[in-house]
């Protein structure tokens, strides 16, 4: 997507401690060290991170969870020499921001001192959890135990509440190192900065640093593939390649290694957006190859080619061959020089892709191309509408989806409204009449999404020939912030995905129905007046509503409201972070289904006929436990969600 935007991402990453084993079968190892007010598990534990290990003989997957809340350093920063030479094991040590130690997985407390805890793990990992250092010496003055010697525990239980204020007045460091004592049945234990610390699994989210619309959308050999422009190590996007994630249900996920790096001449500043074309012989990635030649530019209309590149693999997971096969020169020359964002698709045994493009005279258009050999390409057609609309349009997708063709893209430059157009930059679509390749009409533009975080979207068709869309929680050039960037040292994440319908007048997006197998603790209620449900940070509401009013409060972080045709959603300060208000214009509201997560809320309106996503940021106990309080008439049934799964490909 778009590379003349400024986009403000800031935050340092964590560590995160793995082992790294000698032989057998492997299985995640996940651990986050992030800063106060960082995103916590339902039970109120901090959330997790992947790494992978290989034990010697063990099979299966083990989470484990920090054990406590704070900032990870590395054993040295104690200031004990037993700690900082690794006499009693390798591991980190945390400087807490409360005090509080939980259960890192699902052990046997083995010893219980005033100070300290050991566990023994399932799997045979053992672990000392010193909290402090010289703490002996208060003989258990302090400190709180919530467990015994013997006792077996799950991972994230409370284990030890202590008072930091105390153990400080008394001329104590909390510093708490974390030690692996059996260390030496392992081939190492390594302390990494920049792997993966997100909030909340229900969402694709980067292992570290800064994430960007979804790409290469497919499935391929039996998985579902996706790809996205990614900066791993800078969080303020820096040099941008292509991250990649798979999955054979869109419920576990496994990150691979980087796919593209910007090592060619036509892609050296950037590998940006692109699609997936899966074929017999391969998968077919094309993508945005950014170059800025340097010079005294502009870099709209000047100094900057942006190409169309081409990766293959076989295997989905390595490139086997990279190549340009289009350059600003192969385009119509009323261009500037933003063209860029391919989608690529077969029909009527030809090949076809859309370009996003801008011309010299600010005008968004889609460009059509099409080609025999998906190598050699000719500019077809060009989709407009008759009178300017935006002066970029990017991100295009053209597609067919219950006998409409629809012409999606997101572009710049279009006038805000008080009820439409709300967010800096729009995402939407157009229905298409006619044939794309020659003579057609676009319908009335529809946004897909009012809410602050929603951008850049794209569509790919499921082997049961489901239609399904992902779109970036994210928004370019916004006033608002995410704060994971300092808490966790990443942003941005994925929407989940969504099954696209026509019903005659508009698309409607729905959650996947794999999502379902997620639920757990399913509730029914009755709404005659006031109603009240406490939930976990991860949790989906589906309301029918049968009154004229409705008023939903998620504790102090958010409230959605609808009355006299107008629904909206606003944000809380502390939640918020920038985020106020948005709308949405609707007569009639039978059904509202929310999904929510540590770090985000997707709603979903009258069948998804209008959607809201938006990031937000609950504070204290919201954190890990929300009330949500509703004001109405009708019925509500509330589900828990259970974490997706996530990890790393082995090498």
């Amino acid at each position: 997507m778009g590379s003349d935007m400024e986009l403000c991402f800031n935050a340092p990453v964590k560590y995160i401690l793995m082992f790294a084993i000698s032989a057998g079968v492997a299985f995640a190892l996940s651990w986050m060290f992030g800063y106060k007010n960082a995103p916590r598990t339902a039970n109120g534990a901090p959330e997790t991170a992947t790494a992978f290990t290989e034990p010697k003989e063990a099979q299966g997957e083990l989470n484990i969870l920090s054990p406590m809340q704070g900032k990870a350093v590395s054993l040295a920063d104690t200031d004990d020499d037993t700690f900082a030479a690794e006499i009693l094991g390798k591991g980190a040590a945390i400087e807490p921001s409360e005090g509080k130690v939980y259960a890192p997985f699902d052990a046997t407390v083995e010893t219980l001192m005033g100070h300290a805890v050991g566990l023994t793990g399932e799997n045979g990992v053992e672990m000392l959890i010193h909290i402090g250092i010289d703490t002996v010496q208060l003989n258990g003055k302090h400190y709180t135990p919530h467990c015994t010697e013997g006792q077996h525990v799950k991972a994230g239980d409370l284990l030890m509440e202590f008072d930091m204020a105390a153990i400080q007045a008394e001329g104590f460091k909390t510093i708490t190192p974390v030690i692996v004592t059996n260390a030496d049945d392992y081939a190492d234990v390594l302390t990494h900065i920049g792997k993966q610390t997100k909030a909340g699994e229900t969402l694709l989210m980067p292992p570290s640093g800064w994430m960007n619309d979804p790409n290469g959308l497919c499935w391929y050999q039996g998985e579902y593939h996706v790809f996205y422009p990614y900066s791993p190590l800078d969080a303020h996007r820096g040099q941008i390649f292509w991250g990649h994630w798979s999955s054979p249900d869109m419920l576990s996920w496994t990150q691979h290694p980087v796919f593209l790096c910007p090592t060619d001449a036509w892609d050296k500043n950037g590998v940006y957006s692109g699609s997936g074309l899966a074929e017999k012989d391969g998968l077919y990635l094309y993508y945005t190859g950014n170059v800025k030649h340097p010079g005294n530019y502009d870099y709209i209309y000047e100094g900057r080619g942006h190409n169309v590149g081409l990766a293959v693999t076989r295997d989905g997971i390595t490139a086997d061959s990279n190549r340009c096969i289009l350059e600003n020169k192969d385009y119509p020359q009323n261009l500037s020089c933003h063209v860029r964002d391919p989608k690529v698709w077969k029909q009527d045994g030809a090949y076809y892709m859309v370009l996003g493009a801008r011309t010299r005279q600010d005008v968004g258009e889609i460009l059509v191309f099409t080609s025999e050999d998906r190598l050699h390409w000719k500019h077809l057609n060009t989709i407009q509408t008759p009178q300017l609309f935006g002066f970029m349009w990017e991100c295009p997708d053209l597609f067919c989806v219950d006998g409409q063709w629809i012409v999606m893209t997101s572009p710049q430059g279009i006038a805000h409204e008080k009820y439409r157009y709300q967010n800096v930059y729009s995402c939407g679509y157009f229905p298409l009449y006619g044939d794309f390749r020659s003579e057609y009409t676009l319908g009335d533009y529809q946004e897909l999404d009012a809410g602050f975080d929603f951008y850049a979207p794209q569509t790919f068709e499921a082997p049961d020939g489901r239609r399904i869309l992902l779109g970036w929680m994210g928004m370019p050039d916004a006033d608002y912030t995410n704060p994971t960037a300092d808490w966790s040292g990443w942003q941005h994440g994925m929407s989940v995905p969504r099954a696209l319908h026509w019903n005659g007048e508009r698309l409607t997006a729905q959650p996947i129905q794999e999502l379902q197998q997620l639920r757990t603790d399913s509730k029914r209620q009755t709404m005659q007046g006031t109603a009240a449900i406490n939930t976990g940070a991860m949790a989906e509401l589906r309301i029918r509503n049968t009154g004229e009013h409705l008023h939903i409060a998620i504790g102090n972080s958010a409230v959605i409201e609808w009355s006299q045709g107008l629904l909206s959603l606003t944000l809380s300060e502390q939640a918020g972070y920038g985020r106020t208000k948005r709308y949405i214009q609707t007569q009639k509201l039978d059904t509202l289904h929310l999904l929510m997560d540590t770090s985000s809320l997707e709603l979903f309106v009258n069948g998804g006929e209008q959607t809201m996503t938006t990031r937000f940021y609950p504070q204290g106990e919201e954190q890990k436990n929300r009330t949500i309080t509703l004001h109405g008439e009708g019925e509500v049934r509330s589900d828990t969600l259970q974490p997706m799964t996530f990890h790393w490909a082995q090498a």
